[in-house]
């Protein structure tokens, strides 16, 4: 009884799992990054202050994540909603 119940656990965990695409999501964070990325890389601001490279960054931040709902998720209750 207890290797019929160990053969059917292992073939719960070797077959059910199911591969799962990312899709949307990394393309969205991706092109963020590289959003970022060319700001970094940009000649025309290394010659400006790190002010204006830090503004363009927080407005590619801006866009990318919600800062309230970040924090509503983050000091929220473990099941409360």
């Amino acid at each position: 009884m207890k290797r019929a119940l160990a053969g059917y656990g292992i073939f719960i965990l070797l077959f059910l799992p199911l591969p799962v695409h990312a899709g949307a999501s990394l393309d969205t964070v991706q092109a963020n990054v590289n959003k970022v990325l060319d700001v970094l890389r940009d000649p025309a601001l290394k010659a400006d202050s790190a002010k204006e490279i830090r503004r363009k960054a927080r407005i590619i931040y801006d866009r990318m994540f919600d800062d309230v709902e970040l924090s509503r998720r983050t000091l929220a209750r473990t099941g409360t909603r």
